[in-house]
């Protein structure tokens, strides 16, 4: 799959990506305590290693990482306007077409496939 940098950044990260739904409460209840309490800085991210598999249906990838850190991160007032979830990428590897996801017609990331094939 194909995507321009402005892509990748603007897309929902679970349009792109999935992974288990137990870790992903982990992670959304650390980044909401986090965003909600900027007093605890950085602190160790909750989540064991685990896998993140790429919604992509060309040449899907499966990354196993490893989570680090999330700190909040602030805007020129002060205020909290996001966080940033840091980790390590232990392997990754491109997974044969047999193991892929089946891609849902209307995702974002199909339609941006269809544009980019269109130019």
């Amino acid at each position: 799959m194909f995507l321009y940098v402005e892509q990748l950044y603007s897309l929902p990260w679970y349009d792109l990506y999935e992974r288990d739904e137990k870790t992903n409460q982990i992670y959304l209840d650390t980044v909401t305590s986090v965003a909600k309490n900027p007093e605890l800085g950085t602190v160790p991210t909750p989540v064991a290693r685990h896998d993140v598999l790429e919604k992509s249906k060309f040449k899907q990838r499966r990354t196993s990482i490893l989570p680090r850190f999330i700190s909040p991160l602030f805007d020129t007032a002060g205020k909290v306007s996001g966080v940033l979830n840091t980790f390590q990428i232990l392997s990754s590897c491109i997974l044969p077409p047999e193991k892929n996801l089946p891609e849902r017609e209307n995702s974002p990331v199909s339609r941006i496939r269809k544009d980019f094939l269109n130019q």
